[in-house]
């Protein structure tokens, strides 16, 4: 059992053709304590860097396992005991990848099925250890990588599979895929470095040089400053998700619990604020504030001293005071929804703290769509507060 850090030269040669310095790609598996990924911890990390290097530890989860995750894994409370929690590797995790990236300009995760679990699992990881730690910076997913590939994506294509001279299987279990492609059993599934092993095993055979991946299913770790609305579906909900946890992340900023400081920081912006003439229908309709100087397509944002700035989580914190919220839990988390549904929005009437999935309902009152029972263009909103694209203007005033 190896301690955080560790590294041997095993496997090398299971990557060899793979691009080593631009980018730098880290093959990488999670196990955790469920499938649920808002709830669930991480109790087993395997990441193989570019120059063959590894780092392999189990986590103490500070919980029990289940005897379900005890029999698909083979791990036990006992080893989970003995070993450090997130909160203290996850510091190393960071720094084995830095050093080990090369001078490549931007870093990869490759993972199976990574972007619907094991990111959305780091990242609430990394989230909760920062809400439960205000002495430090803390960290964030995109201090870990810039984008991740999901190989589970590439194994869909049948493209991919056409080019392979291989009938593409039924079900898309690693070893499924692994058995297709080898004719044989993939050795120490549901272990962190055995899912691996397999994942760049199945590359080797697919896409040797990473390229299509790289191509099709490579996308970024933040959405900051990208236009959901111009998202697949499928990208879309994952998207909202990562969003929804950079806005927490950076409500940590201490500017957002000093509610006179963001009162002041909105109202210097009210002499740059766009003309009313100037705005979209909607946004004019509804009195929205957005800022001159800035074409943005997602949330107004500043820098000071280096750390992004949101001014609708500081127009939210002037209007409704600072943010309460449950550190340990995703679900519970609030940051600054717009009830205006217009991002660019900075109107602290416009704003109020809450959860990611009410806050996404919203989006199902927006114009056309359907809140409650009703659908139409003009709902009953159940929300509250209601939804401003649900009202009539004297409704709101």
């Amino acid at each position: 059992e190896k301690m955080p850090g560790s590294s041997s030269h095993q496997l090398k040669d299971d990557m060899k053709k793979r691009p080593r310095n631009n980018p730098a790609l880290f093959s990488f598996d999670l196990e955790g304590t469920g499938k649920d990924t808002d709830s669930s911890k991480i109790i087993q990390i395997y990441i193989k860097a570019p120059n063959d290097k590894e780092y392999d530890t189990l986590v103490n989860p500070g919980i029990e396992i289940s005897e379900e995750i005890k029999k698909l894994t083979g791990i036990t409370n006992k080893k989970l005991r003995d070993n450090h929690t997130f909160a203290q590797i996850a510091p190393l995790v960071k720094d084995f990848i830095q050093k080990n990236r090369g001078d490549s300009t931007e870093v990869i995760l490759v993972g199976y099925n990574a972007r619907s679990y094991d990111i959305p699992l780091l990242a609430n990881e990394l989230l909760r250890i920062t809400h439960l730690n205000d002495e430090d910076e803390g960290l964030s997913i995109s201090s870990f990588a810039d984008k991740v590939m999901d190989v589970y994506l590439l194994i869909k294509d049948q493209e991919v599979w056409d080019n392979s001279g291989k009938e593409m299987p039924t079900t898309k279990t690693l070893n499924s895929v692994y058995c297709t492609l080898y004719d044989n059993d993939a050795k120490n599934l549901h272990s962190a470095k055995g899912d691996v092993i397999a994942m760049n095993k199945i590359m080797e055979k697919l896409d040797s040089d990473y390229s299509t991946a790289l191509e099709r299913y490579t996308y970024p770790i933040s959405y900051e400053g990208i236009n959901l609305d111009t998202l697949p579906k499928e990208e879309r909900k994952l998207a909202e998700a990562a969003r929804f946890r950079e806005q927490c992340f950076a409500q940590r900023n201490p500017i957002y619990k000093d509610v006179n400081k963001c009162k002041e920081i909105i109202n210097g912006y009210q002499s740059r604020l766009k003309p009313k003439e100037s705005l979209e229908d909607n946004a004019r309709y509804w009195g929205c504030h957005e800022v001159i100087d800035t074409n943005q397509t997602g949330y107004n944002t500043t820098t000071r001293k280096g750390v992004v700035f949101y001014l609708h989580i500081a127009a939210c914190t002037a209007h409704n005071g600072v943010v309460i919220t449950d550190g340990t839990d995703f679900k519970e988390m609030r940051t600054a929804s717009h009830i205006c549904q217009n991002a660019k929005c900075i109107n602290p009437e416009h704003l109020h703290w809450e959860t990611m999935s009410y806050n996404i309902s919203r989006k199902f009152c927006y114009g056309y769509a359907k809140c409650g029972n009703d659908v139409g263009p003009n709902v009953s909103c159940k929300h509250n507060p209601r939804c401003m694209t649900t009202m009539s203007v004297e409704q709101w005033l």
